[in-house]
């Protein structure tokens, strides 16, 4: 392989883990939306369990409520917010396959392969676009052609006409 190419696909990785980092942060904050919304619903001493029923650990709850609140304040610069893996209570940024986020590890794959397949599609369609701006740029150029060839023969024609009438 070659180094171009080598460089090609370390972009491609560095580039599908940021939109992965992205997702996943996406991903937190709708979380903590939805437990935000479902502790003000929560009837008082009812919080801790309903969280515990779906397999969700309380501080993890906590910072993705804190996440999504940040985020919707907006009186935050984005560098002070902390890491993804730290809202979601990920060990050095790693999934514990014991955690009750494997389903949104898998959303994510999920998310970046769709993300995949709609780049070539994007791919596609942007050559196929190509294809029919050259189509028609060759059309116009005949249709220009065309009309340089009726303007010679109108021509021609209006000097046999005018010939004929003399």
């Amino acid at each position: 392989m070659t180094d171009k190419a080598m460089t090609a696909l370390s972009d491609d990785l560095q580039v599908l883990g940021q939109e992965v980092d992205g997702l996943m942060g996406k991903c937190a904050y709708e979380i903590g939306v939805r437990l935000k919304k479902a502790r003000e619903i929560a009837e008082h001493g009812t919080w801790g369990k309903w969280l515990e029923a779906r397999g969700i650990k309380r501080p993890t709850a906590h910072r993705m409520m804190v996440y999504a609140t940040r985020i919707d304040a907006g009186d935050f610069d984005r560098a002070c917010l902390p890491p993804v893996s730290h809202v979601l209570g990920l060990p050095d940024g790693q999934m514990s396959q014991n955690e009750t986020f494997d389903e949104l590890k898998q959303e994510t794959r999920n998310l970046a392969a769709e993300a995949r397949e709609l780049r070539r599609e994007l791919a596609g369609l942007i050559e196929r676009r190509r294809e029919l701006e050259a189509e028609n740029q060759a059309l116009m150029e005949r249709a220009a052609e065309q009309d340089v060839e009726i303007k010679e023969l109108d021509k021609r024609l209006k000097k046999y006409r005018a010939a004929d009438a003399s």
